[in-house]
């Protein structure tokens, strides 16, 4: 398959960020929600083979983030400890469609290996990860 044009006809992007003052030695703690969905570009089943263009759509994204972050009150330094989730679904997002007809045939031994869409790790967006860190303000 290859992508042949850039059409999104759907795009969502949402975004919730809620924050208190919570006074004493944790002085304001906070959650916020990232949700991006886009609708799959258009493909064409295969290069160089004759038929409709951009008939096809591939999958949709869909991107959930959620960031949990408390500020701590120690004088002159103000540290922020937050924890990062990207990807909270852990939903497999295809962000590249492989062209079988680009360099490996479907009939060749080396297909499935290098353009099959399970082994091609370029073909997936980044999985669940989570980030544990601390932001310093002075």
């Amino acid at each position: 398959m290859t992508v042949l044009d850039w059409h999104r006809p759907h795009v969502f992007n949402g975004y919730v960020d809620y924050h208190m003052d919570m006074g004493g030695m944790l002085d304001r703690a906070g959650v916020n929600l990232t949700f991006n969905y886009s609708s799959g570009l258009p493909v064409s089943a295969r290069s160089g083979v004759a038929g409709a263009a951009l008939d096809e759509r591939a999958p949709a994204t869909t991107d959930v983030n959620l960031k949990l972050d408390a500020t701590l009150a120690l004088g002159p330094v103000n540290p922020t400890v937050y924890l990062l989730i990207e990807n909270v679904m852990n939903k497999q997002n295809v962000v590249y469609v492989a062209d079988p007809g680009s360099y490996f045939d479907e009939a060749s031994a080396y297909h499935d290996i290098a353009a099959g869409s399970a082994n091609n790790l370029l073909a997936y967006g980044k999985p669940r990860t989570m980030n544990l860190g601390v932001q310093i303000d002075f």
